[in-house]
């Protein structure tokens, strides 16, 4: 399920530095690509256990799995990459984020 999750905060955060920077887009895109590729089976298997949960109770447990997630993605980002959450990233900031990726455990 972290794999589901960090496909929804890697995506738009490679959209967004190639929207910052369109002379890296192409650049941040296979970045991001790559990582999905090198782990397109956990995230099939994710997504169909994500189609398969209905209910109320999947649906609070997903809730409290996203907010655990994002605080473990700030956790990376600020204090493992050094990357502020507070104003916007710079060249070097989107390179450390996207090549990090799979650092993540």
């Amino acid at each position: 399920m972290k794999l589901e999750i960090r496909t929804g905060f890697f995506k738009p955060l490679s959209q967004a530095c190639g929207k910052r920077f369109p002379e890296q887009v192409q650049h941040y895109q296979n970045i991001y690509a790559m990582w999905v590729k090198e782990r397109a089976a956990s995230l099939n298997q994710a997504e169909q256990l994500v189609m398969l949960r209905n209910s109320r109770d999947d649906a609070d447990e997903m809730s409290r799995l996203v907010d655990a997630e994002k605080i473990a993605l700030k956790e990376w980002q600020v204090h493992k990459l050094g990357v502020s959450m507070q104003q916007p990233p710079t060249t070097a900031d989107c390179e450390k984020l996207l090549k990090n990726l799979s650092m993540l455990p």
